[in-house]
């Protein structure tokens, strides 16, 4: 899928290394604890970006009446413009399974800064012929939580863009920040 479709591998590149296991076995509690962590990196691209997953975090835990866990990933996102890498973005991206039963989802842009229109131009493969602003996503965070509360708002999110513009008009140079 990942060759015909995405222009991947399509498969699981030889270069991932697990690079941390942990297990912890306490019989008389019954309570069972697993981790591990992969590195390395596995891309894909479409157009002239690149999505590469860079790291992968599972734990799971095991009590006599409970299981839980989390996964957590670094997903980074690069835009190539004439062989010069022009916007790398790193996001981390965590689901976790809670002891009381209740799902908790959070990511968001924790390393760099993603020129939006960059991303576009090299997603879509078109780039206008107009100038346009630049406009930087410099802060994206958001969270979700399954909850057993009806009233509660189970989401947040925050960000933040930056545009920058200099238009030319009758000959000068404005500058918009």
């Amino acid at each position: 899928v990942l060759t015909n479709y995405l222009g991947g591998s399509g498969g699981i590149p030889d270069h991932l290394r697990i690079v941390n296991i942990y297990l912890q076995a306490v019989p008389r509690e019954q309570t069972y604890q697993a981790s591990m962590m992969v590195e390395g990196v596995w891309s894909t691209n479409i157009g002239k970006v690149d999505f590469s997953l860079d790291k992968i975090i599972g734990e799971l835990y095991v009590t006599q009446n409970k299981v839980f866990g989390s996964m957590t990933a670094m997903v980074s996102l690069l835009v190539n413009e004439n062989d010069t890498q022009t916007t790398k973005a790193t996001f981390d991206v965590t689901a976790e399974y809670r002891q009381d039963g209740i799902w908790h989802f959070e990511g968001g842009l924790s390393e760099g800064t993603l020129s939006l229109l960059d991303f576009a131009y090299g997603f879509l493969g078109y780039e206008p012929s107009v100038e346009l602003p630049t406009v930087l996503l410099t802060d994206l965070w958001m969270t979700y939580e399954t909850s057993n509360i009806p009233t509660s708002r189970p989401f947040s999110a925050r960000g933040a863009l930056m545009i920058k513009w200099k238009p030319e008009v009758l000959d000068i140079i404005l500058s918009a920040v």
